[in-house]
């Protein structure tokens, strides 16, 4: 399953950024910014910009995605994102039907999990990331709520998913989370020069149909 859902990943990298219009309908009614938006900059998602130096004279952006992926909101999207390019067939479900594309979707579960993902094109950016071990990302790796820090519990490396992204598993609280707060995510690896990515996803601004949703 995770194999099919590989090119919306990389595919939205591509595009440029769009609105938040996605807010205001519901999910059947999103249009393809409204998709891309979600995927690449909402509450359950951030684009982050980085300048990587080759050497003095030599530099380029890399563009990564810090997605929650075990959020529902983002796998309507990817759901959303098999209508726009039916002719792949990507989710296995042809003639295309929104339903069964949803049903599919929502078949993928990462039960008591946080999952976080990484992605940037090309994904040779992920540096170390690509043969990393767990235990070496647990000493610079971090999802925290308020003073709690959950344990990070499994590592998928992009050669391993098939999506070329990177997927920190996280236990779930077993609490109820005030939505003051927040989810803190922190990462840094190895490239041609380290990188750090950090986000703050507010639980306040991850409303969705009435449900808090990470």
């Amino acid at each position: 399953m995770l194999a099919a859902l590989a090119p919306f990943v990389l595919l939205t990298l591509t595009l440029a950024p769009a609105g938040q219009d996605w807010k205001q309908k519901p999910y059947v009614d999103w249009n393809l910014e409204d998709t891309i938006s979600l995927l690449n900059d909402s509450p359950w998602a951030r684009t982050k910009d980085r300048i990587i130096m080759i050497n003095p004279w030599r530099a380029y952006r890399a563009s990564y995605v810090i997605r929650l992926h075990s959020a529902r909101p983002v796998k309507l999207a990817l759901a959303k994102a098999a209508q726009f390019f039916p002719e792949r067939n990507l989710l296995n479900v042809s003639p295309f039907d929104l339903s069964k594309a949803e049903a599919f979707i929502e078949s993928i579960t990462f039960g008591d999990f946080i999952v976080v993902s990484i992605s940037v094109a090309p994904y040779r950016l992920l540096g170390s990331l690509r043969d990393t071990s767990l235990e070496d990302l647990k000493k610079v790796t971090s999802l925290s709520i308020g003073d709690t820090r959950l344990p990070l519990l499994h590592y998928l490396p992009p050669r391993q998913t098939s999506t070329r992204e990177a997927l920190f598993f996280f236990e779930r609280p077993s609490s109820a989370v005030s939505k003051s707060d927040q989810l803190r995510f922190s990462t840094e690896f190895e490239g041609r020069r380290r990188v750090k990515l950090q986000h703050r996803f507010k639980f306040k601004e991850m409303d969705f149909e009435g449900r808090l949703e990470f």
